[in-house]
């Protein structure tokens, strides 16, 4: 928080688990990617600026935080995968959100924030009336395209599917930091499940397949068959993302 208030990069990025992710409705940026916002945010807004309520625990481990953040636009704004837009002179302040912080022994390993309320894309310099909000995480096309994977149960397995959910969750809440969505495929009725679909934050596929291997649904026998695709979003989030 210190180095966010200061502007300080060296201390956030030493901070930082060598697997961080910042994950967001629709991209997830590695450390690297991450700082190199925040030098683009800094950078445009030399004053943005940063206010906190105290962290409290949450109930899946992680750290939660509400922040108030703003500047003004008085310098050329370089966000990655933007192009450049020289300074508007405009106050931007973010409506106060949550951000959530998985640490382990090594670091920071995950940020996860909420949508910003009544988020907006960046400044423009042909905008007219002033902005509401810059976003955290702006819409962009990722270079990355993760994996889906689909799975479609045995005839006659709704035993083996009930007595696997807790091993299978607890898998998937262990990595869940790898994870964009993950959920049941059910039937009509609404309660007995047929299969599921994860979406792993990889564009490796060995390590989807490895992923799906390592479920203890795939150990205790309960999948027909398994697609691993690529998936590439195109709506996400209420936004059109090509």
């Amino acid at each position: 928080m210190e180095g966010l208030r200061r502007h300080d990069l060296a201390m956030i990025a030493n901070s930082f688990a060598p697997d961080l992710r910042f994950v967001t409705p629709v991209r997830t940026m590695d450390s690297a990617q991450t700082l190199a916002f925040l030098h683009a945010l800094c950078s445009g807004f030399p004053d943005w600026h940063y206010d906190n309520d105290p962290p409290r625990v949450m109930p899946d481990g992680s750290w939660g935080v509400l922040w108030r953040q703003g500047g003004t636009h008085t310098h050329t704004l370089a966000l990655p995968g933007f192009p450049a837009v020289e300074p508007t002179l405009r106050t931007v302040r973010i409506p106060p959100h949550d951000f959530y912080y998985m640490v382990d022994d090594r670091g920071l390993r995950q940020i996860r924030p909420d949508p910003v309320p009544g988020a907006a894309r960046p400044p423009r310099a042909d905008r007219r009336r002033p902005a509401a909000a810059v976003i955290p995480n702006p819409p962009t096309k990722d270079p990355a395209m993760p994996y889906a994977i689909i799975t479609f149960d045995k005839p006659h397995s709704a035993k083996v599917r009930t007595d696997t959910r807790d091993q299978h969750l607890a898998y998937l809440k262990e990595n869940q930091h790898r994870l964009l969505a993950a959920g049941a495929m059910l039937q009509d009725d609404g309660g007995t499940g047929e299969g599921g679909v994860i979406l792993l934050d990889t564009d490796v596929r060995d390590e989807a397949e490895a992923f799906i291997a390592g479920d203890p649904y795939t150990q205790a026998g309960l999948f027909e068959k398994v697609i691993v695709t690529r998936w590439r979003k195109a709506f996400f989030d209420g936004r059109f993302l090509l």
